[in-house]
């Protein structure tokens, strides 16, 4: 199941689910080649969507990826 809102992570943690948000996953699909640039997905999210991800967050995530932040 795929949901990323706060209160569905917190049940799903405690029925013992293993619980990854929108950006892990974004994380992910980068490592496995499945992303092209995990930057400008993130900065997508945050122009189209509204989604917030704190500056500090974003430049680690980024360096995660291997990406250099432009």
């Amino acid at each position: 199941m795929l949901l990323d809102e706060r209160d569905g992570r917190r049940i799903a943690k405690q029925f013992g689910l293993r619980v990854t948000g929108v950006l892990g996953i974004l994380l992910q699909a980068r490592r496995e080649g499945r992303l092209s640039s995990l930057q400008e997905a993130m900065e997508q999210l945050r122009e189209k969507a509204g989604f917030h991800i704190r500056g500090e967050l974003f430049a680690d995530l980024v360096r995660k990826s291997g990406e250099s932040n432009t």
